[in-house]
């Protein structure tokens, strides 16, 4: 059995992979972003902390 739209059904499937990847990647960076934000403002507040109480 053989698929009529063959080319169609392989560019469809790339396409929406390549729209899930984007949005992987995204999303990703977005996080990593929040990370690097909310270590470094615990590192600083730890730093703060440390600092009054010598």
């Amino acid at each position: 059995m053989l698929l009529p739209y063959k080319a169609e059904v392989i560019g469809t499937i790339t396409a929406i992979d390549a729209f899930l990847g984007a949005l992987l990647q995204i999303s990703s960076n977005n996080w990593y972003a929040n990370f690097l934000t909310t270590a470094l403002s615990k590192q600083s507040e730890e730093s703060a902390v440390s600092s009054i109480e010598e």
